[in-house]
């Protein structure tokens, strides 16, 4: 997708501290974080330092997005077939100071639950696509239209390409909004070991052949 496109701006590493702070804002009650921190306090500490890993280990191969320079919303895609982020590159991201930031135990946690669901994703759409790994808005912004704002542009350019993408998400309330954008369920499961539920969405390829 080109540069500015639709409005938006690409997310840069002058970002990433700014970014990782909405996030942690726009995900405090997301049930995938009560299931890594079973303390309040040290949620609201740990929280920024996971977006921070997630944005830096992901920045060199996604398409990253931000609605201005004030960050009010953030979308971040990364496509099926991208080769594994090498030893050097992920040194160099900086993301290996957050990993160690966002505690022991949480990462203990997280892990076992994102390798199930990765799992699942790739059994279920076994063919090549984009997959909107998060999309936020910050709490103060939200109810503007920025969610849609972010979507769209991505959504025209994947028309264009002839390329499906995928999302999950952990609340009932999200799957109708993405219905919105001509995403459909195609699963939902409670991850074991946890209460929590997702759901799968899938918007099919269109525009031309890829």
């Amino acid at each position: 997708m080109e540069a500015e496109a639709g409005g938006l701006i690409r997310l840069r590493k002058d970002h990433v501290k700014a970014a990782s702070r909405m996030l942690a804002r726009a995900f405090h009650d997301d049930p995938v974080v009560a299931h890594a921190y079973h303390d309040a306090a040290e949620m609201r500490a740990r929280l920024p330092y996971v977006y921070e890993f997630l944005l830096r280990s992901s920045l060199p191969h996604a398409q990253a997005w931000a609605t201005s320079e004030q960050l009010e919303g953030i979308a971040l895609w990364t496509h099926s077939e991208q080769a594994t982020v090498s030893p050097r590159t992920f040194l160099l991201s900086g993301a290996i100071w957050p990993a160690f930031r966002m505690g022991v135990g949480a990462a203990r946690r997280m892990r076992p639950f994102f390798d199930y669901v990765e799992k699942r994703r790739r059994e279920l759409v076994s063919f090549a696509h984009w997959y909107l790994a998060v999309i936020g808005v910050d709490p103060e912004s939200q109810g503007r239209g920025h969610g849609g704002s972010l979507l769209r542009p991505m959504l025209s350019w994947l028309d264009e390409q002839g390329l499906p993408s995928c999302l999950e998400t952990e609340k009932e309330r999200n799957v109708s909004l993405y219905r919105h954008f001509d995403y459909e369920v195609i699963d939902d499961y409670v991850i074991p070991d946890t209460d929590v539920r997702l759901w799968v969405m899938l918007r099919e390829a269109r525009g031309r052949t890829a």
